[in-house]
């Protein structure tokens, strides 16, 4: 990438307006100016804030003192490696070895929201302006995620591996259910609406409710034991669904929706094809793979993996 394209992309980072696309271009540029990733440990008693803080004053050592083996522009590289620090993919490694993987993003970066596949085929959709932190593997007696903001679970059953929701001193404890959280970021105030299945409510010291379909219960502090609510679920959780109804969408706007949402990259073999109108209605629970599915059916076309997290389509396409 020569100099005049990197800042026109640094450019857009800067000022907000930075595609999806654009964006992975450029972090793919700063792991190219790196010799291996780096992974950071967590110290005992250390926040997230503390390694974001000593990954910052290395970015700033680098540039103070930067290799004679490569000529490379270090500002760049640190506008570069800032926005990797502040991407929504963020790798940690405890002292326990337990790899942690973190789902975050802004509201500035758009209202569309981000579907998830955890390691044990449990479905998230997370909302804009959230975050999710998940291990890469379940490999305990429980499996445990932390939340902020809100988030559609749908978990696979597993009665011997219990599926815990931590959002600030509440936990969410389920065996295979699908509902959804509400803690915005800072706040004392749980939010927790159930679709189908059970799910219980607790903190360390009561628990406020076990909840099954159609129930919301709406925690506002700690103190008092909250009422449950009947609700209309489909109403309450139609946000998840935001984006995956469309009537006579071209293929190719379609397409650049789904990449936001599911993090890939969608090329098309024939190019025409991007005129195709498309129209569909989803729940917004299912796999990018299902998706491409039954919208390629809909063209006579049809998708094939091409890498980690890209795809093609190929068809006869539209004029």
């Amino acid at each position: 990438m020569d100099n005049s394209n990197l800042q026109q992309l640094i450019d857009k980072y800067l000022q907000g307006t930075i595609s999806v696309e654009e964006k992975k271009r450029l972090l793919r540029w700063y792991r190219q100016q790196q010799d291996q990733e780096t992974v950071w440990t967590l110290e005992p008693g250390e926040t997230e804030q503390d390694v974001s803080q000593r990954i910052k004053s290395k970015i700033w050592s680098d540039i103070a003192t930067p290799p004679s083996r490569k000529r490379i522009y270090w500002p760049y590289v640190a506008v570069a490696a800032t926005l990797l620090l502040a991407s929504f993919v963020v790798f940690m490694r405890t002292k326990s070895g337990i790899v942690e993987q973190q789902i975050s993003f802004s509201k500035s970066e758009g209202t569309n929201n981000r579907f998830i596949l955890l390691p044990d085929s449990s479905r998230v959709v997370l909302r804009a302006g959230s975050k999710l932190t998940y291990p890469n593997s379940f490999s305990g007696q429980t499996r445990e995620v932390n939340l902020e903001g809100e988030a559609y679970f749908d978990i696979k059953h597993n009665n011997g591996q219990p599926f815990i929701i931590h959002t600030g001193e509440v936990k969410t404890t389920v065996l295979g259910t699908a509902f959804t959280i509400k803690y915005p970021n800072g706040s004392n105030q749980v939010e927790v609406l159930v679709e189908r299945g059970k799910v219980r409510v607790e903190d360390s010291k009561q628990v406020f409710a076990e909840l099954t379909a159609d129930q919301k219960i709406d925690i506002q502090g700690l103190k008092v034991k909250p009422a449950i609510e009947k609700i209309d679920v489909q109403s309450a959780m139609s946000w998840k669904r935001q984006d995956m109804a469309f009537d006579a969408l071209p293929f190719g706007s379609l397409a650049e929706a789904l990449e936001k949402r599911y993090g890939v990259s969608l090329d098309f073999a024939n190019q025409t094809l991007r005129n195709c109108p498309i129209s569909g209605k989803f729940t917004g629970s299912e796999t990018i793979e299902e998706v491409l599915l039954n919208i390629c059916a809909t063209r006579n076309a049809a998708y094939r993996k091409t890498g980690d997290g890209r795809y093609e389509i190929k068809g006869p396409g539209c004029p």
